[in-house]
């Protein structure tokens, strides 16, 4: 299992995040009043890892704002299908009058040209005498043929349709078959999911996702009246620096570990400080891609140098001698506070001071 530090720290990383400014804060916290847990935009579900499914936890949104967000996406599509409807019957009518008439136009050459085509025709069978008697016996040798070919082709074309009827037939018993199975695959998923999420355990996450971050830059939310929030600090701490100083400070405000990484932290950072600064600063926040090592890496580069370990750094045993030393000293000056010498026994203290 987690331990509670885990839990809360995998929360914090997955699911927190900064509002924009204080005056958002307060809307948040209104509409977190006014509206049900469970159907808040901002209320999430982290499912806590089982060690079986799953050996990390994660996020999901509750199944009320789930239910909710996926009507509201429903309603938005059918409602843009609405429109592409009405924009595509509209552009069909434009067209219509657009092409109307040219249409009237082209309609009347082509009847004259059919006109023209059948009187010609006419024209050449008047001409020819014998015209009938060759229609009525082509006609005749051409049924003759039919007749014949239709005895002949009777049984193939029983056999044909006999096999495309059976053809069609497994085809469609092959796609019941296949719906059916999909259904009851559906089903053992659906099963399946509905008794993971009755055995999971998740934490209801809701305000606190952006009410426990919020502390760093008005901890007076908790009672720390006298404290000052993160952008009044840096704002204090720069001002309290030299005056040539100053410029360069509020251009270069770099964010370093892990609670940097929230969502809108660099953005509230920026907007606070260049609140409060003097109107003639340039203020510059810079969060680096791995804030989390950055500090670190600019001590590992500073102690690679060789003129920093040779000026300033010293080795175990020179360590240890001055050490020695030290120890030394201090007993000498202890021993000189009390009126006696490095080498003298109880014997000798007394005579001396009564010399003294």
């Amino acid at each position: 299992m987690m331990d509670d530090f885990a839990i809360v720290n995998s929360v914090k990383e997955d699911t927190c995040f900064i509002s924009p400014k204080r005056t958002d804060f307060d809307e948040f916290m209104l509409y977190a009043r006014q509206t049900k847990k469970g159907l808040r935009s901002f209320d999430r579900d982290f499912v806590l890892p089982d060690f079986v499914h799953s050996f990390q936890g994660k996020v999901e949104l509750p199944a009320l704002l789930r239910r909710k967000m996926e009507w509201e996406e429903r309603q938005r599509e059918k409602k843009r299908k609405e429109e592409e409807e009405k924009q595509k019957k509209a552009t069909e009518g434009e067209k219509g009058a657009d092409t109307s008439g040219t249409i009237a136009e082209d309609n009347i050459p082509a009847t004259s040209k059919e006109e023209d085509a059948e009187k010609n025709k006419t024209e050449a069978a008047e001409k020819d005498e014998n015209y009938d008697e060759k229609c009525d016996a082509s006609k005749n040798d051409d049924h003759d043929d039919k007749d014949n070919n239709n005895d002949d082709d009777d049984g193939s074309d029983s056999d044909d349709n006999s096999d495309e009827e059976d053809e069609k037939t497994k085809q469609q018993k092959k796609k019941e078959n296949l719906l059916r199975l999909q259904k009851q695959r559906q089903k053992e998923i659906e099963r399946a999911k509905y008794i993971q999420e009755q055995e999971q355990q998740s934490l209801e996450i809701s305000v606190e996702r952006f009410t426990i971050p919020e502390i760093i830059f008005t901890p007076s939310y908790i009672g720390l009246v006298n404290s000052c929030g993160l952008g009044e600090a840096i704002v204090q701490s720069i001002q309290s620096c030299d005056a040539e100083l100053r410029a360069a400070l509020y251009h270069n405000i770099v964010l370093t570990g892990g609670t940097v990484l929230l969502p809108g932290f660099k953005e509230r950072v920026e907007m606070e400080v260049r609140s409060l600064a003097p109107d003639n600063y340039v203020v510059r926040v810079f969060l680096p891609e791995d804030p989390v090592h950055f500090a670190w890496k600019g001590a590992h580069e500073l102690v690679r140098q060789k003129e920093f370990l040779d000026e300033s750094c010293m080795s175990k045993k020179q360590w240890e001698v001055s050490k020695e030393m030290d120890t030394t000293t201090n007993q000498q000056a202890k021993t000189a506070d009390d009126g006696v010498s490095p080498g003298l026994g109880k014997s000798e203290k007394e005579v001396g001071l009564i010399i003294m």
